[in-house]
């Protein structure tokens, strides 16, 4: 894959996702999407999962980048300043592309993890909001609701497993470059 492809795809998955459970919501809440935009509800849902999915995406990105930046403050600077001093030219490549990839499957994850929960705690809110200006959200059972947060929840907590093993693989893989810079 080339690099606007990953791109679109990294950031694709999680808006898509995230626009999808809207998509459900509007069905099960009485809304016609048809009469509001005058399109057939397959075509503009086509439309704005290919055109919204992407920002929106980049945008879950950068939530999840501000809440955990505490976390990852100083880890990559300081790994590519240990890296640079104690491996060998020929390693170092590899070295740090390893990490990149393994980075990036931790973020991968944690976002994923959050699209999850921002779906669960959107099924409440949004009717919750439009519930004020409109009567159409009327017909979106607080069952129907707690079944689809249940499953997004469900889903995170599967994602979370993963986010950990692959925050635990990384530790290990830093740890054991270090290790064998050591010796």
């Amino acid at each position: 894959m080339n690099i606007e492809t990953k791109l679109l795809v990294r950031y694709g998955i999680p808006g898509w996702y995230f626009i999808l459970w809207l998509f459900i919501l509007s069905k099960f809440s009485g809304v016609d999407i048809e009469k509001v935009s005058g399109l057939s509800s397959d075509i503009l849902s086509s439309v704005v999962l290919t055109v919204l999915g992407v920002p929106i995406g980049y945008i879950l990105y950068q939530i999840y980048f501000i809440t955990t930046h505490a976390e990852h403050k100083n880890s990559t600077p300081n790994w590519n300043i240990f890296v640079f001093e104690n491996i060998d030219r020929e390693d170092r490549d590899y070295v740090s592309g390893r990490y990149s990839h393994m980075l990036r499957g931790v973020h991968e994850a944690g976002v994923l993890q959050m699209t999850f929960f921002l779906s669960a705690v959107s099924v409440f809110i949004i009717p919750a909001i439009i519930r004020i200006n409109s009567s159409e959200f009327e017909k979106l059972s607080i069952l129907v609701a707690f079944s689809f947060s249940m499953l997004n929840i469900v889903l995170a907590l599967a994602v979370n497993k993963n986010y950990r093993f692959k925050q635990e693989e990384l530790k290990q893989f830093i740890d054991g470059i270090k290790q064998s810079v050591k010796k």
